[in-house]
């Protein structure tokens, strides 16, 4: 065989397929963003009504839990990731909500309507 047979060719590459890496599907990071946006100005709409603060808190803090479940979600890649690294992710928002929560009731407008 001469030197641009096959023979070469294969030596080379030493059993490795030419063939093309399979392509890997791309989170919709637009769509995700233009959710994050969605709820975001329902927040700002909501806190703007005229509601009671014992409505308006809990559906507050329910909208940041999903904005905060879409950006870790989807930017942080966790949805694909393993499962520890979502509870070191969930493990401490719990606890900043509940802190939220005790704080709001011991200082802010719960204390008032309780006691």
């Amino acid at each position: 065989m001469s030197a641009g047979t096959e023979g070469e060719h294969t030596s080379r590459g030493a059993g490795v397929s030419r063939q093309p890496a399979p392509h890997h599907k791309h989170p919709p990071y637009v769509t995700v963003a233009v959710w994050l946006l969605i709820v975001t100005i329902a927040e700002v709409i909501w806190a703007l009504l005229p509601i009671n603060d014992l409505i308006m808190v809990p559906i507050l803090l329910i909208m940041m839990a999903l904005k905060a479940l879409g950006v870790v979600g989807w930017y942080m890649h966790l949805k694909s990731d393993s499962r520890v690294f979502t509870y070191l992710a969930s493990g401490p928002f719990l606890i900043s909500v509940g802190l939220i929560i005790v704080l709001f009731t011991l200082f802010g407008g719960f204390a008032e309507r309780f006691f």
